[in-house]
């Protein structure tokens, strides 16, 4: 019956498909959508096993990559053992374990929510009295632009009059054009950086509450996420004897993690 073309005001005769007179009593849309689930059914697809840090993990002993397989419900991490000669081979080590060793790793780029709120306010105050100085000095190299726009179409005027030679004309402007060109170099050098100060900021505080969040709960993130988050923050991750032995920040995590524990405020919003 769900596969009956009937319903959706059609007719199948002799393996062929005719528009019917009778009236529908579901859309051709529905119909269609009916069909790809009743196939989904007959065809399942073959689930795959997500193991999130894989081909993230390299073998301490021989540089191999880490490989991952599911035993008896669990699911574990062990060298491929690619060269034929890696003694830590056969030692597996637990997902979860591994990732119990990534949360020490993480809490290195995590700072105190508190202290990143007053991090932010005080860039907050720094970038607003920065956009306020632009702010002014954008002013007044647009009132500059102006007046050059009218030296310019004055000088235009004297030589349509001819006072001035075309000779004279054409080396004053070529001056004009100079110094106009470079003032506009500089009004837009002042209106990117002005934009950047503004930009940057919630972005900026956005990436250090994710890594406060990345520490405290990794363990309850998705295996997807649980990847996304390694493969961000971490590189040239090794193992040996069941145990993190190496591993490289990325930037810029590694600059948040090179912050001095017992720094004051003023050095933390300057680092």
């Amino acid at each position: 019956m769900l596969s009956n073309p009937f319903y959706c005001g059609m007719m199948r005769s002799k393996g062929k498909i005719y528009n019917g007179n009778h009236k529908q009593i579901i859309s051709k849309t529905l119909f269609d959508k009916i069909q790809e689930t009743l196939q989904e059914k007959l065809h399942p697809k073959k689930k795959t096993l997500m193991f999130p840090i894989r081909g993230l993990v390299k073998c301490a002993d021989c540089n191999c990559m880490y490989t991952a397989s599911r035993k008896k419900g669990h699911d574990y991490y062990y060298c491929t053992n690619g060269k034929g000669n890696c003694n830590s081979h056969k030692s597996y080590l637990r997902e979860k374990d591994l990732y119990k060793k990534l949360i020490p790793v993480l809490e290195k780029i995590a700072l105190d929510k508190d202290e990143i709120e007053l991090l932010y306010l005080a860039a907050k105050e720094k970038t607003e009295k920065e956009t306020g100085y632009f702010d002014v000095t954008l002013e007044n190299l647009r009132e500059e632009e102006n007046n050059i726009l009218k030296r310019q179409k004055k000088l235009l005027d004297i030589f349509l009059d001819d006072s001035i030679s075309k000779e004279v004309h054409d080396k004053k402007n070529l001056e004009i054009e100079n110094e106009k060109i470079m003032l506009q170099k500089q009004i837009s050098e002042i209106e990117y950086k002005n934009k950047q100060a503004v930009s940057t900021l919630e972005p900026t505080k956005k990436l250090f509450l994710d890594c406060v969040i990345w520490s405290k709960e990794f363990l309850a993130l998705s295996p997807e996420k649980k990847q996304n988050v390694v493969h961000e923050v971490l590189w040239n991750l090794s193992v040996k004897d069941k145990n993190i032995v190496n591993y490289q920040l990325k930037s810029p995590y590694s600059l948040i993690a090179n912050i001095p524990e017992n720094a004051d405020l003023h050095t933390k919003l300057g680092d």
